[in-house]
């Protein structure tokens, strides 16, 4: 974490001379935690070779861990038992990465619905003060899908296959999608709009969760899966108590046409003996034709799934 909060900031703070600036913090920080860590790596990697890295930058200092390096290299430097052990604590914190992305998308959906609701006060002052807690609240969120990037690409180099069902690519539309436009702070929960029949929800939302300790966002995201279920599942039940209006009224529409089909057959004349006649008749079988084809049609709107 201290490495990727460094190397975002690096550019920007080249030349900054203050020792109490942010991004010098975070070096001073880090340059602690790599001294810890050198004794250790030479211990659990003593067939690794060593590396070097800048003096004045601690963020250019290559910490090398299995995942960096090839799987040839691994059986080389005998480094596999240590990569399995890697690869379980690297899936733990993928884990952990989208569960913090989901409490953080969470939270950038419910600010989003605070402004739009202009619930979070009128005016140029309160609008500029939520768009900076949005603004903040986005930059979450891309902290934590930018964190279980970077645990994925070290899963995939430990060997995890391309097109795993529990860690799957996390894709743009995975993080500001629809699945989050309800809000659970809704009086209404159960307005429905046209299209959401068609909606689909991110996998972020299906994939496998953890247990975390408890929390007050671990609470409230709980909460608010809760209250998103709740709805959910309301309106499944109305979309599916319409699906039985649709099909009842499919079914008697093709009844009502059957029955003017055959009424309609039935005033075709025996033996029509005038030029009037027969013209009846035409008509009649043209009228049964019609509501054979709508007979037809209905059938072939019945066989169609609706769900």
């Amino acid at each position: 974490m201290h490495e990727r909060c460094v190397k975002s900031g690096g550019a920007a703070g080249r030349g900054d001379t203050n020792p109490r600036s942010p991004i010098n913090v975070l070096r001073l920080e880090f340059t602690e935690r790599i001294n810890e860590w050198w004794p250790l790596r030479l211990i659990h990697m003593p067939g690794a070779p060593r590396v070097g890295g800048g003096k004045d930058h601690v963020e250019d200092i290559q910490q090398l861990l299995p995942s960096s390096y090839t799987p040839e290299e691994r059986t080389k430097y005998k480094l596999e038992a240590l990569a399995a052990t890697e690869q379980r604590f690297r899936e733990a914190q993928a884990h952990e990465a989208l569960g913090d992305l989901r409490i953080a998308i969470k939270r950038w959906a419910f600010g989003l619905k605070l402004k739009k609701g202009n619930k979070s006060g009128r005016g140029q002052k309160a609008n500029t003060r939520m768009q900076t807690q949005l603004w903040a609240l986005q930059a979450d969120v891309v902290k934590h899908a930018e964190k279980y990037r970077s645990t994925r690409k070290a899963l995939r180099s430990l060997g995890m296959p391309k097109e795993d069902k529990k860690f799957r690519p996390l894709e743009p539309e995975d993080l500001w999608g629809s699945h989050m436009d309800d809000g659970w702070e809704n009086e209404s929960m159960l307005d429905v709009t046209m299209g959401e029949g068609k909606r689909h929800v991110s996998w972020i939302w299906l994939t496998e969760r953890v247990s975390t300790a408890a929390s007050t966002d671990a609470s409230w995201a709980k909460e608010a899966d809760r209250v998103l279920w709740f709805r959910a599942r309301a309106r499944r039940d109305r979309w599916l108590e319409e699906v039985e209006i649709l099909e009842a009224e499919i079914a008697r529409s093709e009844k009502y046409f059957q029955f003017y089909a055959e009424a309609w057959r039935r005033q075709v004349g025996a033996n029509p003996d005038t030029q009037l006649g027969h013209g009846r008749n035409a008509y009649c079988h043209k009228m049964e034709h019609v509501y054979k084809y709508l007979v037809a049609a209905n059938a072939a709107a019945r066989d169609q799934s609706y769900v």
